[in-house]
Order: C-alpha cells, then structure tokens, then sequence
C-alpha cells in the first residue's frame, strides 16, 4: 500500500514551503483543497490554472511532481 504523509508548515510563503516540502520528500503527489465551483481536476505541474488561487496556481506551476486539486 502507498504511504501518506501529513505535515503542519510555517513559513511566510505557503506555496513555496509546500513545492520546496515535496522536493526534499521526492513526493510523487501533492494533494491541495481549493474553494472553487469546479469539480475536482488533476493537471500536471507544467499547466497551471486560474482562478483557484495563488497558492494553488502557484504550486501548479512550480512542483516537480504531480498535483490533484480538490474542491472543499
């Protein structure tokens, strides 16, 4: 079975803790909550997407590994 790992961040910059935590990790998976009227989407790191927050567009564009984003 896949491991899941939780951890609680500080840091001035959000976005970047969480790209930078999932390098050192060599995650393969980062799994982020939006507040958004779509459903759920999976994208790869290279496509970005706007209106969901500069967070979340932010770890879009810049993690190494692939990102789900799901509506909370």
């Amino acid at each position: 079975l896949p491991t899941i790992e939780t951890k609680i961040l500080q840091s001035r910059s959000i976005a970047d803790s969480i790209v930078d935590y999932a390098r050192e990790g060599n995650f393969d998976l980062i799994i982020l909550g939006a507040k958004t009227p779509k459903s759920s989407v999976t994208l790869d790191s290279s496509a970005g997407l706007g209106g969901m927050g500069r967070i979340v567009d932010y770890v879009l564009r810049n993690a190494h590994c692939r990102v789900c984003v799901l509506r909370t």
